[in-house]
């Protein structure tokens, strides 16, 4: 009989300790819900929203001028991140940076999230908001596969390339702690889609948030993205994706005397070789090595993003003028 007592205690216990998690998950989801709307209204999109196909895309436009630069971020970037960029080559030429779908401002795209998707909805974007080629086309990281799948496919629109410590086909295969990196990136990616309805992403991102160099305005637009899980998604989506894009630019051939610029940290070995690869597509070509930077730093450090600036605008006037980059 005590017996039976004990083990009624214990299981009126285990209801209640349940009864009061089921309560703290369900405030807590609910006051998540609540800061994510508040930063919408906070921080609305600062440029358009063109439909692409039954979703719909940002796209941030600055300047005027010929040929238009259009800005491709990376694995898990969005437009804020080319605060300290964009307004600087708007100085020179049109400059447009876009959001990928599940990411910034862009709605969720439908999968797969390979570099045939990715490029096709550009086009469209492209397209859809009346922004006319030439194009010189700007890569980070990531990004640098889809503007060479984009060059490859739309010669005519092109005018000119750029890879900001791009990323590239082979990458995985011959740099395998890459690979170890954007696996364990991966799987943090699934535990956050759990985790940002909860309002723990948000605390996660407490203090400076993802990119603290930033602007203050762009600093806290991509804590509020990263506080829900939307950017999870999408990157999960394009993660899933990977080995479908290296396939297919792997399948692009060499770009001509086309003008490419390649812009890279001051890593050694196998990395280096990669962005001598890529400088090699084109017979008209250069690269800068900008001493002290780091990947993420070409874009969101003000002083190296300098360096990533200047390397744009060379190729603007390379397109300009017809002369060679040296």
């Amino acid at each position: 009989m005590k017996r039976n007592r004990i083990l009624g205690r214990l299981a009126l216990g285990g209801a209640l300790l349940i009864g009061v998690i089921l309560v703290l998950a369900a405030a807590a989801a609910v006051y998540q819900a609540l800061a994510a709307r508040a930063e919408e209204r906070a921080y609305p999109p600062p440029g358009q929203l063109v439909d692409v196909g039954g979703h719909r895309l940002h796209l941030y436009c600055l300047g005027e001028g010929s040929p238009t630069v259009i800005l491709e971020s990376g694995a898990g970037e969005a437009t804020p991140l080319w605060a300290w960029i964009q307004p600087e080559v708007a100085r020179t030429t049109r400059v447009c940076a876009y959001d990928r779908a599940g990411f910034g401002w862009s709605d969720p795209g439908p999968q797969p999230r390979d570099a045939q998707t990715v490029v096709a909805e550009l086009q469209r974007l492209l397209h859809g908001a009346g922004v006319e080629p030439p194009y010189i086309l700007a890569g980070h990281s990531l990004g640098g596969e889809f503007v060479r799948l984009f060059a490859h496919q739309y010669p005519e629109s092109v005018s000119g390339l750029v890879f900001i410590d791009s990323g590239h086909p082979d990458l995985f295969e011959r740099i395998p702690e890459i690979r170890e990196e954007n696996a364990a990136g991966e799987r943090l990616s699934r535990v956050a889609l759990v985790a940002a309805p909860l309002g723990l992403m948000r605390l996660y991102w407490a203090d400076d948030g993802p990119n603290p160099d930033l602007p203050a305005r762009q600093r806290e637009e991509m804590r509020a993205f990263w506080a829900t899980s939307r950017p999870y998604r999408a990157q999960v989506a394009e993660a899933e994706a990977r080995a479908a894009t290296d396939e297919q630019v792997r399948a692009t051939g060499d770009l001509g005397s086309l003008p490419l610029m390649v812009v890279t940290t001051e890593g050694e070995g196998t990395w280096r070789l990669l962005q001598e690869e890529i400088a090699g597509l084109s017979t008209n070509s250069a690269i800068r090595i900008v001493e002290g930077s780091t990947h993420m730093g070409l874009l969101t450090d003000a002083r190296q993003a300098e360096a990533t600036t200047a390397a744009i605008l060379e190729v603007v006037s390379a397109s300009r003028s017809g002369n060679p980059l040296r």
